[in-house]
């Protein structure tokens, strides 16, 4: 058998022309097909950078979850903020001023005054009302609550304490009943009342270095009324206590000499029985 066909078939095939012709038969790819083969290579490479741009999870990579979103109100969606105007016109306001010290409570008053005007309030719906001392600051303001006739009232005043390390009583009793009024009748009721330590202290809050307590009780007394105003509808109207008055029953009808007093019944004066 390997005498016939020349070879064995472990033999070493020459250096023969099939092999080498096929492997000479092997073409360059023509233009459209490598741009076939390309297409899906670029379809790849456009899908992760549009996955990396999104932020999409690649792979095994950990999902993070997206932040809660804030519960939305009804309505618009924001949430209602309200806040008072300082602006004074047509707002009838009273000031209170402690006669007390007054070498400071002027000084308040002008600061109130000056403020009263810069917030157009006009002087006609004003009112100046002068207390001996501050004690009587939460009757007068009461007074004027009830009246109907103001929309908000300021106090003004002054306490020079002798003992600094304490605080002063006076002016705690005064701002609590301030705190009543304005509670009880709905009308803003400003605190201008300072408690200071000396004279020089009080100097430097009703117009030195540190303000006018004047003046600020004046733009929170305004600014109370517009917050007022929005936060209920219409205007807010005191509140007053009814008081009910009860006629005195004068008894039988009987005119009695003036003067004279009543006497005892007969029986009254007659011995009692002999022991």
């Amino acid at each position: 058998m390997a005498e016939r066909s020349g070879r064995s078939r472990w033999s070493a095939a020459p250096s023969g022309k099939k092999n080498g012709a096929k492997s000479a038969k092997k073409k360059a790819p023509t233009p459209a097909k490598a741009r076939k083969r390309s297409a899906p290579h670029a379809l790849g490479a456009g899908v992760g950078a549009l996955v990396e741009a999104l932020g999409l999870p690649i792979g095994d990579a950990p999902v993070t979850p997206p932040a809660p979103t804030p519960p939305k109100t009804p309505g618009r969606g924001v949430e209602r903020v309200v806040r008072g105007a300082v602006n004074g016109t047509s707002l009838r306001i009273a000031v209170i001023c402690s006669r007390m010290h007054g070498q400071i409570t002027t000084r308040l008053l002008a600061g109130a005054r000056s403020q009263l005007a810069l917030r157009h309030v006009p002087q006609s719906t004003t009112t100046i009302v002068w207390v001996p001392g501050v004690f009587e600051i939460p009757l007068a303001a009461r007074a004027l609550a009830f009246s109907g006739d103001v929309d908000a009232v300021v106090c003004l005043g002054a306490s020079v304490r002798i003992d600094a390390t304490q605080a002063d009583p006076v002016v705690a009793a005064v701002a609590h009943g301030c705190e009543q009024v304005q509670l009880e009748s709905g009308i803003p009721v400003a605190f201008g009342v300072l408690a200071t330590a000396d004279a020089p202290q009080a100097v430097e809050l009703s117009g030195g270095r540190f303000g006018n307590r004047g003046a600020d009780a004046v733009d929170s007394a305004i600014e109370m009324v517009s917050l007022l105003r929005a936060l209920s509808p219409g205007v807010i109207v005191p509140i007053r206590p009814e008081v009910t008055v009860e006629p005195v029953d004068a008894g039988p009808d009987r005119e009695d000499p003036v003067g004279e007093p009543e006497r005892p019944p007969a029986a009254d004066l007659e011995p009692g029985p002999p022991d």
